[in-house]
């Protein structure tokens, strides 16, 4: 295959785990391929985008909008609870003007290149059919979730008529589209979310500030999510690590710590404080490199009420650590093998949850072998076969 100019579209550049899978993507392309890499993201959101110094030099990157009136609303929700009234009033007067900066930028940009893959799927309303150029989107969510309705569903199907291809993130995602949207079928694709493991063992081994460091000396679990109860839940794993101290089933596990912001914040503290808690589950905020954390925990714990894939935990196997997850739709049951390279617990099911932490805790040597014994599992996630993927839709 040649050389060809590819334009990566995203609509801010934060902390989450699409990001992530963006910045292996993007690295690996340009270190393993002779293709040319432009990134454009939407709206600049300043010091909110923290994973801007991982990216290779060779990628260009370019901001569409930079206004900091035009981008406030949505640096200002990242982390805060939305305001209705700051919301309406940048609707009705600003979503506009932005809308016509992006499709013209967009559509200016995309000229110059020869394929434009819109990572988040978010760009579909700012692109056109172009001839000669390949328009790609990623979906990173549970369908079923994301098309709860019958008019959402239209809506999603007249936005992708401008997409050449869709490509799903696993099969759980590719078996929804097609039960949801047959009629689209050959469009779908699955491409498996990659993670670079030379590039995430280097990060596990990067010192931690001294304030710290003294963090990774305890025996403790952790989750790294995002502190948002509408998606994730972070609630049920803190009643359930809470009920495993009371109950006296946490073996040599001192603590939970829950790396991630969001707007939940308050309610998850309130929490915390109500079960009495706060000596053992700490809110550790955002860190912009949590693989030492993973790396020194005695396991992974994950809760989520839907996922699109759940990097967080293919980041553990390939430490080499047990996971305990949510089995929620759609990533973590493929993602650990069916239980068979990890820990599955029904959505929201408190005792469940502690069950399945305390088993672990009791015999981690034992509940290690799932994941010495997924090796072949875990490769299939490594990134040359996720980049030979995309590429074939070039």
């Amino acid at each position: 295959m040649g050389s060809k100019r590819l334009l990566f579209l995203l609509n801010n550049f934060l902390d989450g785990g699409t990001e992530t899978v963006a910045i292996t993507y993007l690295n690996n392309i340009v270190q393993s391929t002779s293709h040319t890499v432009t990134l454009a993201i939407a709206l600049n959101t300043n010091e909110q985008e923290v994973f801007l110094d991982r990216l290779d030099s060779r990628i260009k990157v370019v901001h569409l909008i930079n206004n900091n009136l035009l981008t406030y609303r949505r640096r200002r929700n990242h982390y805060s609870k939305k305001n209705f009234f700051v919301d309406t009033l940048d609707e009705i007067f600003l979503n506009p003007v932005r809308r016509v900066l992006l499709t013209q930028r967009i559509n200016a940009l995309a000229k110059n290149h020869d394929v434009v893959i819109d990572f988040d799927c978010r760009h579909g309303a700012f692109l056109k059919k172009y001839q000669n150029k390949k328009v790609i989107a990623f979906f990173h969510f549970s369908l079923d979730k994301h098309l709860s309705t019958e008019r959402r569903k239209q809506r999603f199907v007249t936005k992708m008529s401008v997409y050449d291809h869709l490509v799903l993130v696993c099969n759980g995602m590719y078996d929804e589209a097609l039960r949801m949207c047959p009629e689209m079928k050959d469009k779908f694709v699955r491409i498996y979310n990659p993670v670079d493991i030379d590039a995430l063992s280097e990060k596990a081994s990067e010192p931690v500030s001294v304030a710290l460091q003294p963090l990774l000396e305890k025996n403790y679990i952790v989750a790294i999510e995002r502190l948002e109860e509408n998606q994730k839940d972070i609630s049920t794993l803190i009643k359930a690590f809470s009920q495993l101290k009371e109950n006296k089933r946490n073996g040599d596990v001192e603590s939970l710590y829950v790396i991630g912001e969001g707007a939940s914040r308050n309610m998850l503290e309130e929490l915390i404080n109500r079960l009495g808690a706060a000596d053992y589950v700490k809110l550790l905020g955002f860190i912009t490199n949590p693989q030492p954390f993973i790396r020194n925990a005695s396991f992974v714990v994950h809760g989520a009420k839907y996922e699109g894939f759940g990097l967080v935990l293919l980041e553990a196997l390939m430490q080499g650590k047990v996971v305990v997850s949510s089995d929620c739709p759609v990533g973590p049951r493929e993602i650990l093998n069916d239980g068979k390279a990890g820990f599955l617990v029904p959505v929201g099911d408190i005792d469940a949850m502690e069950n399945a932490m305390a088993e672990v805790a009791a015999n981690i040597k034992e509940a290690e072998n799932r994941v010495i014994n997924s090796k072949e599992h875990i490769a299939s996630f490594l990134p040359k076969a996720s980049i030979a993927a995309l590429e074939r839709l070039f």
